[in-house]
């Protein structure tokens, strides 16, 4: 990005994610392979509300684990991988915003997320 002028950007922070079937359930990092959508076939895309609840519904044991390279959350269980934005990518990507000094970000879809945490994490840092 250090070739644009970058104070004429605004950065987008995307309340969905997308859930794969992995291929082999022992290679669960990002860019394993896998076998095609899942939970929302064909597509794969999951709104950030839909995403919490099945994580509550089939493994709230599984801890989401954040990736500070992709700045992404994953979760994984069995052959199911979902990679999403949670709190700690929203918080990355805020902070960068405001560090490269961008316009701002906008929200697709604020009704995706689930009791405001992630719109409550972006706000608290924008006007920090």
């Amino acid at each position: 990005m250090e070739d644009y002028q970058q104070i004429n950007w605004y950065w987008d922070l995307s309340f969905y994610g997308c859930a794969w079937t992995l291929e082999n359930p022992m290679d669960n990092s990002i860019g394993a392979p896998a076998k095609g959508a899942a939970i929302n076939i064909p597509h794969g895309g999951v709104t950030y509300r839909e995403i919490k609840d099945y994580i509550n519904q089939y493994g709230p044991d599984v801890q989401v684990r954040y990736n500070s390279t992709y700045v992404v959350n994953c979760w994984t269980k069995g052959t199911t991988w979902i990679g999403f934005d949670d709190v700690e990518a929203i918080r990355t990507k805020v902070t960068y915003a405001k560090e490269k000094k961008l316009l701002g970000y906008f929200v697709w879809q604020v009704s995706y997320d689930v009791n405001w945490v992630l719109s409550k994490t972006a706000g608290k840092l924008l006007v920090s």
